[in-house]
């Protein structure tokens, strides 16, 4: 059940207090029981590359997001453990991490090695805003 590569990412749910995710350079997302000390579930080749970054949904129960060195953001339904949506195409290197609005139900935001801050909207989809050029390094 173990990660087979580096662990680069924990994040518990907030809203079972038993639920962790976890993201590791072996390209999965696993899901953990604290509780029973178990292993949930394993997306395999939850990324073409090392994940990055991973965090639940202050919102949605069901709702957690990863980030990867292969240049995408993800979001899973861990009820029903099904890829929901992939963002692609925008970053033009690693997405370091990922973090929701606390405030606003459908925004996400992105950090990523190609210097810029992106801003998402979970419900429609689609790239809000791109922070560029506010860094001299990656982000």
């Amino acid at each position: 059940g173990a990660h087979s590569d580096s662990v680069w990412s924990v994040a518990f749910s907030p809203h079972d207090p038993y639920l962790l995710a976890s993201g590791s350079a072996d390209e999965t997302i696993k899901l953990w029981n604290v509780k029973s000390r178990r292993l949930v579930h394993t997306f395999d080749g939850a990324h073409s590359n090392g994940v990055a970054s991973v965090v639940f949904s202050p919102h949605d129960p069901s709702l957690l997001a990863s980030s990867s060195w292969d240049k995408t953001i993800k979001l899973w339904d861990v009820k029903s453990r099904r890829l929901v949506h992939t963002f692609d195409g925008a970053h033009s290197n690693g997405v370091a991490s990922v973090v929701f609005s606390p405030h606003d139900p459908s925004l996400l935001a992105s950090s990523s090695w190609d210097k810029t801050i992106k801003l998402w909207d979970v419900k429609s989809r689609r790239l809000v805003h791109t922070f560029g050029g506010a860094h001299s390094d990656s982000v």
